[in-house]
């Protein structure tokens, strides 16, 4: 096959038509706002998004990236319409990227699909993998919260906008293997399509936070959802699936670090043992791995520019 397109700056236009292809033919969990999310995140200067395009304006492929500090950046949504594979188009979304991302002594993550993981190791030097892999867990039908409300602990679960931002962004930093991600965090938490809340103990210290948002076929995806213990984990969901009544009720993913047999012990209570293992992504990078606590880790922000 042979035809013309080029890389072009996305636009929102081209940011909805993505999200419209790779629901149709991968299922990926995204949803229209994150592009207007992720710009106010990091800013014009710090997040690039690139759409290959055809003569007639459709777009073949998408690939973003993400500056966290000055030595962290992610790549993410690299996806290439399946009639197009092969023909160079991610290659040349991979070059254009690289401006980006290939700076020496810079660390640039990915959260791969399994089958591409070799790809991103010769392509794009993200030799390394993380000592756990990402594992999407999905209820389907209905949770039922009152199945672990004898775990939640004494917490006090309440809404973000009760909660001193800076305790908040001080707390994700302390799982952040210490990169201040304030911004970030912030504009993840009041994104309009998620509901958020905070936990804290009887000091008045967070002690985790979590969000999940609609995603497209109609999906709740958490994310994040950190915690310091399995008890706090089990509050933030409860509370978050209670919120509105109609939350339980839908499709519910997890994407969660494969050594948190905790969430995976609280989703088989929520789904009455029907908790189904979507398979899963691989953390890649090029340098070293950063020291996440993981365990705090119930379910990672976003896959596409989440580092965790």
């Amino acid at each position: 096959m042979s035809f013309n397109f080029t890389i072009e700056e996305a636009t929102f236009d081209d940011w909805k038509r993505v999200v419209d292809l790779c629901t149709e033919t991968d299922r990926w969990s995204v949803n229209y706002d994150d592009f207007h999310v992720w710009k106010k995140a990091f800013g014009e200067d710090k997040a690039k998004f690139f759409a290959a395009k055809a003569s007639d304006g459709d777009v073949l492929g998408f690939v973003c990236t993400a500056k966290f500090d000055p030595n962290t950046n992610t790549v993410g949504m690299y996806y290439v319409q399946p009639k197009y594979r092969g023909e160079g188009i991610g290659m040349q979304l991979c070059e254009r990227i690289a401006q980006y991302t290939r700076v020496e002594g810079q660390n640039t993550y990915v959260n791969g699909i399994s089958y591409m993981s070799e790809k991103y190791v010769s392509r794009k030097g993200l030799q390394n993998c993380a000592n756990w892999k990402l594992s999407l867990l999905n209820i389907y039908g209905g949770a039922d919260t009152s199945k672990i409300a004898h775990l939640v602990g004494n917490v006090k679960v309440v809404n973000i906008s009760d909660v001193d931002a800076a305790k908040i962004a001080a707390y994700d930093q302390s799982v952040a293997a210490n990169i201040d991600r304030s911004k970030f965090v912030e504009a993840w938490l009041n994104h309009p399509a998620a509901w958020s809340k905070v936990a804290l103990d009887g000091n008045g210290s967070v002690v985790g936070y979590g969000a999940a948002r609609l995603v497209t076929l109609d999906r709740l995806l958490f994310g994040p959802l950190y915690a310091n213990d399995k008890a706090t984990a089990a509050a933030l969901i409860k509370a978050i699936l209670d919120h509105d009544t109609s939350l339980s009720a839908r499709h519910i993913q997890f994407f969660s670090p494969s050594t948190n047999d905790d969430l995976l012990d609280l989703l088989e209570l929520l789904s009455g043992g029907k908790c189904d293992d979507g398979g899963y992504l691989v953390s890649q990078f090029r340098g070293q791995q950063l020291p996440i606590d993981i365990k705090k880790v119930y379910a990672i922000t976003e896959p596409a520019l989440g580092f965790f």
